[in-house]
């Protein structure tokens, strides 16, 4: 009897200091969560920075656009930060994991792991968050107010919307254009040019320079508007891409012009080898370098002879 008696007491004392233990940390999940847990106001903010482990980047609202601050000024893609300020807004949360600042790097809220978000109104700041990694059911995200122990469930996963990389947070639209706006359409190449040209209600297609023009598909070129009207690059031009660029000769230089505007918006592509997966192309005066791929490069390369009926 003994024999049982003993493990039994063993058990009981390490459950009830495993009680006590977490008793010191965990406060139930209350009845009713705390809606705006920041206090933001999203029309005050006009500022935000985000701190990672491997960078700091700074967001500035700009005659209604956000840049990403460094040597030269980046465009954003201003939904994405849009987003983390709609994220931060809306951050519920209900309970209190823990107490213990030695338990902050495990919930990745402590100053060296943590994702770091700061809110301001110029140079004021309103607020700003530590954000760690998600629960274990990937239902809350663990959070941090800085100067503060409590580390809180926040409710949904929070995480990846505060600790994109640098060039997920930026633009890659090349043209973002009302498909119905767009008048005529250069497309220029090393040893030819066509021109498309809205005249009346049709299009009209010449070949350089320009004299003689025939009526083209207007199915094939209401295809061709909605896919350059809104027309994003894949991705950027990294260091792998090295020696592979040159914008000295041009294989495309796409040109559009819209109702009411005499300047047309351009995008030049870089000569490439022939077996290329990946090209390049940049807007004149923008210091990034997209690369888009070849099924979406040959669907901007045309022929003459793709708009004829």
């Amino acid at each position: 009897m003994k024999r049982v008696l003993i493990p039994a007491l063993i058990l009981i004392i390490i459950l009830a200091l495993w009680y006590v233990q977490n008793k010191m940390e965990l406060r139930q999940m209350s009845a009713k969560t705390i809606d705006n847990f920041l206090a933001l106001n999203p029309a005050e903010i006009n500022k935000v920075t985000v701190r990672t482990a491997r960078d700091t980047l700074t967001f500035t609202l700009e005659n209604g656009r956000w840049m990403l601050q460094g040597r030269v000024p980046r465009l954003t893609d201003s939904m994405a930060v849009e987003n983390t300020i709609s994220t931060a807004v809306g951050i519920k949360v209900g309970s209190v994991i823990s107490e213990n600042p030695d338990r902050q790097k495990d919930f990745m809220v402590d100053t060296v792991s943590g994702n770091l978000i700061q809110f301001y109104s110029g140079d004021r700041l309103l607020n700003s968050i530590f954000v760690g990694k998600m629960t274990p059911d990937y239902t809350h995200t663990y959070l941090r107010k800085p100067g503060s122990n409590e580390v809180f469930e926040g409710e949904g996963m929070l995480t990846y919307v505060f600790s994109r990389a640098r060039n997920q947070w930026l633009d890659r639209s090349i043209f973002a254009f009302n498909p119905g706006s767009i008048r005529q359409i250069e497309l220029e190449y090393p040893d030819k040019a066509y021109r498309l040209n809205f005249s009346g209600s049709k299009w009209y297609i010449a070949k350089q320079p320009y004299r003689d023009s025939v009526q083209a598909d207007s199915l094939k070129v209401a295809s061709y508007l909605a896919r350059i009207g809104n027309f994003n690059g894949s991705d950027f031009a990294d260091i792998t891409d090295t020696g592979k660029i040159n914008f000295d000769r041009i294989s495309l230089s796409l040109k559009i012009t819209l109702e009411g505007e005499s300047v047309p918006h351009v995008v030049d592509f870089a000569d490439t080898i022939p077996d290329a997966s990946r090209f390049y192309c940049r807007v004149p005066g923008r210091e990034d370098t997209l690369v888009v791929y070849r099924s979406t490069y040959e669907s901007i390369r045309k022929a003459f002879t793709d708009f004829l009926p």
